[in-house]
């Protein structure tokens, strides 16, 4: 009686050992490799990234002969270094323990397929490199996440502002900007700027003239500092500049001429078309009117010397109106 007793005792225990596996692992808490990589893909062969936002918001990033591009936004230019972290970011991400695998647990937590915070698919030229749901935040720069072709549910370090499907958070603002070391000509109007080793200098100067170094470094820092807002639809800045308010001409080190035209919108901004590139772009006002304003004048000092014969000149030249101011009036006191 007493062995009988504790058989049923020890087949209780495994019974119980049992149904407590198994609830732990329908409920989800099971365990797993936190060392493991969440994705398997190589970064180079990413070609195309898309974001998707629970609200079903979506961003297509593509990889171009130029560079990454958003095909949807006029193919507006795409700043490769964050393209570059996220995906090298995505690759080398570890997955924390497994806490859920149902999926009522994926709705909850979400990253289910019905309902998610983001959908980030990942694209070779041909083949899906990868396609994961990320939902709900555990902790600071956590987020949870599953693969669509797993049920598994984990805690990956990420955040929801690595994800964003505004086309602004990822605009390359630079693709106006010259690099200092790039730029050895300037012309604006009647002004004409060359680098040489001794710095920037005013080309034609005028006898008594002095070239203001200090105003013509500033306004070469404002021309090659043309920052972009965004990319316009080509209609309508190709009507903007059907008159262009202003233009400039830049060389580049390579010898190349790139010529900056801007056309003014009724809001405060220009619209820039590089004549290197086909892309129209928004630009705030400040930036060009920063350039624009600045006269020749402004970039040269009279010597003392010259000063002195310019007022001597104007001296000299007073006696004679004077006459002649003089005479007129006896001609008409006469009359």
């Amino acid at each position: 009686m007493k062995k009988m007793i504790i058989a049923a005792m020890v087949l209780l225990v495994a019974q119980i050992g049992l149904a407590l596996a198994l609830n732990i692992s329908k409920k989800g808490i099971s365990t797993g490799t936190p060392d493991t990589l969440f994705l398997t893909f190589s970064p180079n062969m990413v070609h195309s990234l898309e974001i998707t936002n629970g609200e079903g918001k979506s961003l297509v990033i593509e990889k171009s002969k130029d560079g990454w591009i958003v095909p949807a936004h006029f193919s507006a230019p795409v700043d490769t270094t964050k393209v570059k972290a996220l995906v090298d970011k995505l690759a080398g991400i570890k997955q924390g323990f497994v806490v859920a695998n149902t999926a009522d647990a994926a709705k909850r937590f979400k990253v289910d397929s019905g309902s998610f915070e983001d959908h980030v698919v990942l694209k070779s030229a041909d083949t899906t490199l990868a396609d994961f749901y990320v939902g709900t935040s555990p902790a600071f720069h956590q987020i949870h996440a599953r693969r669509n072709d797993s049920d598994q549910i984990v805690a990956i370090p990420l955040s929801s502002f690595e994800l964003e499907t505004t086309v602004d958070k990822w605009l390359d603002t630079s693709v106006g900007i010259i690099k200092d070391d790039d730029l050895t000509g300037l012309t604006i109007g009647d002004i004409d700027l060359k680098k040489t080793a001794d710095g920037w200098q005013l080309e034609g100067l005028h006898e008594g003239e002095k070239a203001n170094k200090e105003e013509i470094t500033a306004l070469v820092t404002k021309a090659r500092g043309m920052s972009i807002e965004d990319v316009l639809d080509p209609t309508k800045g190709a009507e903007l500049l059907d008159k262009p308010a202003f233009r400039f001409t830049t060389i580049r080190k390579d010898g190349r001429k790139v010529e900056y035209l801007f056309g003014k919108d009724k809001e405060d901004f220009y619209v820039m078309k590089l004549s290197d590139r086909d892309l129209y772009f928004k630009v705030k006002s400040s930036l060009v009117d920063a350039v624009r304003n600045i006269t020749r004048d402004k970039l040269v000092q009279v010597e003392k010397a010259a000063e002195n014969k310019i007022e001597s000149t104007n001296n000299a030249a007073e006696p004679t109106e004077q006459k002649a101011a003089s005479t007129e009036d006896k001609i008409q006191a006469a009359e």
